[in-house]
């Protein structure tokens, strides 16, 4: 299985992903951003709920068997952890694993009972409505998975050589970058889908009654242009990585070979045109709004593609990093 995957081009997986997240950013403009979240965040508790809850009120048996996987589930990151620090791999992250077992052990018998746990313990959360109170819960235990996942990734980065952790963090921003542009973009623009309230008549057939009820909408351009005008920086850099992951590749295998010389050059050209399309961006969205806001509208914010900034910087560092490196041992050869 593992090797049928790899043999999957690495340009289907990044299509792959920005396909799910445009797909979930029209679900998400579609159903509303609140019970998008619902859905996908709390739908693992929700479902772990319901099956315990239906297992122990068979009794008996059940009961005993419904209490013993509970306990299992909440104890499985604190166990997990504890045995990664046993082996002397969990060192930094292994403690993390106890309070994400916490939250399991609290919020996940609300998804289970949470009338009684309610009344035990006198929360605030049977107050609130239960779609919130859901939410609210599993995002307490998500973000203690995300501390856990987190600290376990630097500890990761740490242990690898300086060229595989270099790739690893260029992995993730591509995710970031695609995630981004896929999904926020989209969502964005999604939202300049205004409605123009008018409803269509089923007076024109079978065309007529299909489309009845529905309300056209118009395509609010100046956020549409605007929303565009800042996904440049985001789409600069997604076509750069596969020229930084080339530069590594290269660098891997020979650090002074010929093939790293174009490819520095290469590199730290895109990514100073990327550096030039957020300075761009910045100064052109504010000069966009201001413009807007004499069209009568008032949303007023600061837009700095700051992290696009950062990551283009950095791009430039490493292009100028491996090229003196190789011209330094030129230099060495040339004297020898």
């Amino acid at each position: 299985m593992r090797s049928a995957l790899s043999r999957i081009p690495r340009w289907a997986w990044w299509l792959l992903l920005g396909v799910a997240c445009a797909a979930g950013a029209m679900a998400t403009r579609r159903m509303g951003q609140g019970a998008m979240l619902l859905y996908v965040l709390a739908l693992p508790l929700e479902l772990a709920g319901r099956g315990l809850r239906a297992l122990s009120l068979l009794g008996g048996f059940w009961n005993i068997l419904a209490w013993g996987l509970y306990g299992l589930l909440c104890l499985l990151p604190a166990l997990l952890g504890l045995l990664a620090h046993g082996r002397g791999k969990g060192q930094g992250h292994w403690w993390m694993g106890i309070p994400l077992s916490l939250c399991l052990f609290y919020f996940l018998y609300r998804f289970i009972n949470p009338a009684l746990l309610a009344g035990l313990t006198g929360d605030g959360l049977l107050s609130l409505d239960a779609s919130q109170a859901k939410l609210l819960s599993s995002l307490v235990c998500w973000s203690a998975g995300a501390a856990w996942f987190g600290l376990w990734l630097l500890k990761r980065t740490e242990r690898l050589q300086v060229l595989a952790g270099l790739s690893l963090v260029l992995g993730l921003a591509g995710v970031f970058l695609m995630v981004e542009l896929c999904y926020v973009r989209v969502y964005e623009l999604a939202g300049c889908l205004v409605s123009t309230g008018i409803q269509v008549s089923g007076d024109g057939g079978g065309l007529g009654l299909l489309f009845s009820a529905l309300s056209p909408v118009r395509l609010d351009v100046s956020q549409a242009l605007r929303i565009v005008l800042n996904a440049i920086p985001t789409l600069c850099l997604l076509a750069l990585l596969p020229t930084a992951r080339r530069l590594l590749q290269a660098l891997g295998q020979d650090p002074y070979g010929v093939a790293v010389a174009p490819l520095c050059a290469s590199l730290a050209a895109g990514a100073r045109r990327a550096v030039y399309a957020c300075l761009f961006v910045t100064f052109a969205s504010n000069l966009f709004q201001l413009f807007l806001l004499g069209q009568g509208d008032v949303q007023i914010r600061l837009v700095i593609p700051i992290m696009e900034l950062f990551l283009a910087l950095g791009l430039i560092l490493l292009a100028d990093w491996a090229k003196d490196g190789r011209a330094l041992k030129l230099d060495n050869d040339s004297i020898v």
